[in-house]
């Protein structure tokens, strides 16, 4: 989760109505699961960089408890350059993060949070590297990026209003998409 001084959304589904807790740390938050389809949605106060923190939710007579990172979160999102997946840059880039480091984590569309496996973004695992030795916090990555797309297709529709740029069919396509 992102650390402080950014707060941290957290959402899930129980039975559609139902109370929902969430503890954190000293902090307990509630809500109500909505009434249509069980979706709940909180925001946890900002919490500064640490790792192994125990977020417990439950809801009626069921608990759930993860253990939660909080660091730093990057989107990696963009064209073909941003795609471009480790295994295809060299041998050192596919080895794990040094030893010492803060832990670097991915999230894969099908398994979830892990390590950043051979075909993930080259540029995006480099840049975390930095990150996590500078700063020395968790990195969480996530990246979404197509080769072939033009760079106004990931800008956000102000940006380009901001640049007088209307010269694409598709403008803002894949930003409205992938990232909001």
């Amino acid at each position: 989760l992102q650390r402080a001084p950014v707060a941290s959304r957290i959402w899930g589904h129980a039975v559609p109505g139902a109370f929902v807790t969430v503890a954190l740390l000293q902090t307990l938050i509630t809500t109500n699961a909505s009434e249509h389809d069980g979706s709940w949605l909180l925001e946890l106060p900002p919490f500064e960089a640490q790792a192994a923190v125990t977020l417990s939710v439950s809801s009626l007579e069921e608990r759930v408890d993860v253990s939660v990172d909080f660091g730093d979160v990057f989107l990696c999102s963009g064209q073909s350059n941003m795609w471009w997946p480790r295994a295809m840059t060299g041998s050192d880039s596919t080895d794990p993060a040094p030893p010492g480091l803060a832990p670097i984590r991915a999230y894969h569309r099908t398994n979830g949070w892990g390590a950043p496996d051979e075909q993930f973004s080259a540029v995006c695992w480099h840049a975390a590297l930095e990150i996590a030795a500078r700063d020395n916090v968790t990195v969480g990555l996530l990246a979404e990026s197509h080769g072939g797309t033009s760079i106004t297709c990931w800008s956000a529709p102000e940006d380009l209003e901001t640049c007088s740029f209307h010269d694409d069919e598709h403008p803002s396509e894949c930003y409205n998409d992938k990232i909001m």
